[in-house]
């Protein structure tokens, strides 16, 4: 496996098929409590959630057929053998679906989440190799039940939904991974155990207002104007019928036998999260459960390019086999600090540098790097540039002035346009979703790619990142005069990313959470629905706020004379040590 990139990369997709999201932990005083057999789930009558505060409203996740995460463990160990280097069981429990309702208990469309782990863990109870196709098998599955006679409404909602509910590259996914990368090992690989709490969920298709056949008859003796009544000769939609806690455990029974989990799993009982929203946002409390990995899909396209042969140079290079490196080419920077200082020389460090204190120069190896990626990779060429360091040795600080160089690159382009709407291709994009219409106008193919994404598994690191760089502490004092008069949308900036920003320059991405935080900030200067204050933090506000637009000739004009006044300050002659 190890000469083969794409297996590499399959066994990667089947370790986050294989991690589930650990559930949200207990918590009844903030409303995240395990129902049993006879409990009222939190949206029926009875419950002990209090009443709403004004103009808010509950809503619901649901984790329904809840299992031990050791039990995974222990199926794929009978199945594969033990880890060579025996590891703790892990702890903690995953859910065979989860959705959210709301305060009626209608489920809100585009909620359910299969598991993708339980499918797999069901393929390899059943003693087949676990390859198959995860989207057909819930397609049949909700098929199934739909030609059942007698099923109570809200498990036929439930069934319903599942249509579409399978993540994002999963499908095919797991028979390629462990066949093709863990059958030739023996015993599993170690990550095929482990836990991973880095995932999200991401849908294909969506169940609202699918139609499916007709409910028949309930299994169930309802009296008349009961919800089995009421969705009795119908068409199954998901607003139709309120979801009962009969229904969910029925549906739990009903799909661990589907995925043949109901003894190896065990999976019982439901974990409810309940939590308020406010009524005028229709955005707030919509992020679906997270319960797979969001990454299995991203994995399953590298794949596909590997297989291809267009995966792109950085990651060819990073998954290419230690005998087919390139050795001879390589610099030890320690063994040659010629080369070091030679690549340090005033030629070579790019017009952009951050506006940190002047005497507060990068040290000696962040230079290198800026310089190195910059002439190597700065211009769209493709390959990979590692930087390695502890905590607090500057990776931070060098990567601003990566930022910095970046900025002046990109107006050194845009510069040579003759009026800023040439920067657009003219053509638009457009794309709808159940709200909006949106449209985009693409940016010139040679404007695109200035841009830097940070990604890490660790959340807090990110962040810490995209809140440092545009934050108070982002500029140096002696700046700060001519950062507020340039005004680089710092009203913006500071409903973004927090008080103090002085640059619209990063945003915290990530999950839908962020991602709606983002926008709401943005374009609306974190106004929510029906407020109609005007604060003109939002970008939407400043952009239809007259104001007299800067004159393009002038603004080239001078970033063209300061620039060329940078470059005069370094020797005329260049030279670029070979790589």
């Amino acid at each position: 496996m190890a000469d083969d990139p794409v297996r590499i990369v399959q066994f990667w997709q089947a370790v986050e098929i294989f991690s589930p999201q650990s559930l949200p932990k207990l918590d009844p005083k903030n409303h995240t409590v395990d129902i049993q057999l006879r409990d009222r789930v939190p949206w029926e009558p009875g419950s002990r959630l209090p009443q709403a505060k004004a103009n808010y409203a509950w809503r619901h996740e649901v984790y329904g057929g809840l299992y031990e995460l050791g039990r995974v463990r222990d199926l794929l160990v009978g199945r594969y053998g033990q880890d060579r280097e025996e590891e703790p069981p892990p702890t903690g429990k995953s859910a065979l679906f989860a959705c959210t309702v709301n305060e009626d208990g209608f489920l809100v469309p585009d909620s359910m989440v299969v598991s993708a782990c339980a499918w797999g863990a069901g393929r390899v109870s059943q003693g087949a190799s676990p390859i198959g196709d995860m989207a057909a098998d819930t397609e049949a599955y909700a098929a199934s039940l739909a030609r059942q006679s007698k099923v109570r409404a809200g498990v036929r909602v439930l069934g319903a939904a599942i249509r579409g509910a399978v993540p994002d590259g999963v499908s095919g996914a797991v028979g390629a991974a462990v066949a093709g990368a863990l059958a030739p090992l023996g015993p599993i690989g170690v990550g095929l155990t482990a836990v991973t709490a880095n995932v999200a969920k991401s849908l294909t298709d969506s169940a609202a207002g699918r139609k499916a056949d007709k409910a028949p008859e309930s299994e169930d003796n309802g009296k008349p104007g009961d919800a089995d009544d009421q969705a009795r000769g119908e068409a199954t939609h998901l607003d139709l019928t309120a979801i009962t806690g009969e229904d969910l455990r029925a549906f739990i029974s009903w799909l661990a036998g589907q995925l043949g989990v109901t003894d190896c799993l065990q999976p019982r009982d439901v974990r409810v999260r309940s939590r308020q929203v406010r009524i005028d946002n229709d955005d707030e409390g919509k992020a679906d459960p997270f319960l797979n990995s969001f990454l299995a899909e991203d994995l399953k396209l590298v794949g596909q390019a590997l297989r291809a042969g267009n995966a792109g140079q950085a990651l060819a290079s990073y998954l290419t086999p230690e005998e087919r490196v390139r050795t001879a080419r390589r610099k030890d920077v320690r063994r040659d600090p010629g080369y070091v200082l030679g690549s340090c020389g005033p030629d070579l460090i790019p017009p952009g540098r951050w506006v940190t204190a002047s005497d507060r120069p990068l040290a000696f190896s962040q230079q290198f790097a800026v310089n190195r990626i910059m002439r190597d990779h700065g211009d769209g060429q493709p390959g990979l540039f590692a930087v390695n360091g502890p905590p607090g040795t500057g990776k931070t600080t060098m990567l601003r002035d990566v930022v910095a160089a970046i900025v002046v690159q990109r107006a050194t382009k845009l510069a040579d346009l003759p009026s800023p709407e040439q920067a657009f291709t003219g053509e638009s994009l457009t794309w709808e979703t159940p709200s909006w219409t949106h449209r985009v106008s693409p940016l010139r193919p040679e404007l695109a790619g200035n841009e830097i994404v940070v990604a890490s598994s660790n959340n807090a690191a990110v962040e810490n990142v995209t809140s440092e760089i545009p934050g108070p502490g982002g500029v140096a004092d002696q700046w700060r005069a001519d950062a507020a008069a340039v005004d680089y949308f710092t009203a913006t900036a500071q409903k973004v990313t927090g008080e103090g920003a002085w640059a619209l320059m990063a945003a915290v991405l990530g999950n839908s959470a962020n991602r709606g935080a983002f926008v709401t900030n943005f374009w609306f200067g974190g106004k929510r629905k029906g407020e109609h204050e005007r604060t003109g933090a939002g970008l939407l506000d400043i952009l239809r706020t007259p104001s007299p637009a800067p004159d393009w000739r002038s603004a080239v004009s001078d970033f063209r004379g300061s620039l060329a006044e940078v470059q005069s300050f370094a020797p005329s002659a260049a030279w670029f040590p070979p790589m």
